[in-house]
């Protein structure tokens, strides 16, 4: 593989975009795979979240970080060789240079809801990053997100699958074909997590608390039962939160 010329260290708006991605998630363990000046590395496991540790049987988020030099092929298989190490959540991260890196469509077809960022910050060697002259142009990036066990052998289309029946199952027909991949993915809880988001938009509490239920139960579901929680919260609280009505 080829390596960078010039590893300069993200741009701050960067940066900040990545640590509010972590902070999200929340993540036991942290790895990211280049970090100069340790930008990243020297704030996320900062605030409120506890120091983060080493644990043996992988990773709980990833970071790949792009150097803007890296040809497609090789980036590409650096990231898949990464995920099989992630447990729960991988972001992606690096600048938009044609014909470099993992490219802005596919990147798009994995996350399209990735966050692209426009800076005046651009690298001024390995060790800084400086101000954009006038005429030169500025620096732009993208972040995004995936869950690693789609990059395993026919994981998309199962995943694709589940997606396309999602609207028209119900709570039960949703738990089996969830248990169905998890039995071939064992990481696929994000399937649990996208049908709980259903039916909280349904206004089905007990589908959603049916599902919720599975989650609990699973081993190791990681940052899907935070956010599965959320979404229960967002769509049920203020309905537990109602006074009793008088009666009589």
């Amino acid at each position: 593989m080829s390596e960078p010329i010039h590893p300069s260290p993200l741009p701050w708006p960067v940066v900040e975009s990545v640590l509010l991605a972590i902070a999200r998630v929340a993540p036991t363990s942290l790895h990211v795979t280049r970090d100069p000046a340790a930008r990243i590395g020297r704030h996320a496991g900062e605030g409120d979240h506890p120091r983060l540790q080493v644990e043996a049987d992988g990773v709980a988020c990833a970071v790949w970080i792009g150097d803007g030099v890296t040809a497609c092929v090789d980036a590409r298989a650096a990231l898949v060789e990464l995920a099989a190490r992630c447990r729960h959540d991988l972001f992606m991260v690096e600048p938009i240079v044609p014909g470099c890196g993992i490219g802005l469509h596919m990147l798009r077809a994995i996350d399209p809801q990735l966050v692209e960022l426009t800076t005046d910050e651009i690298g001024d060697g390995p060790e800084r990053t400086r101000e954009r002259k006038p005429w030169e142009p500025p620096a732009k990036w993208v972040v995004g997100h995936v869950r690693p066990w789609r990059f395993e052998a026919d994981a998309e289309l199962a995943r694709e699958g589940f997606v396309a029946r999602l609207s028209r199952m119900s709570a039960p027909q949703m738990l089996l074909a969830a248990r169905r991949v998890l039995a071939r993915f064992p990481r696929a809880h994000e399937l649990l997590l996208l049908s709980v988001v259903e039916l909280v938009a349904r206004g089905d509490e007990a589908g959603a608390r049916a599902l919720w239920g599975e989650l609990e139960g699973s081993d190791d579901p990681g940052s899907v039962r935070r956010l599965a929680r959320a979404a229960l919260l967002d769509g049920f609280a203020a309905a537990w939160l109602e006074p009793p009505r008088a009666t009589g």
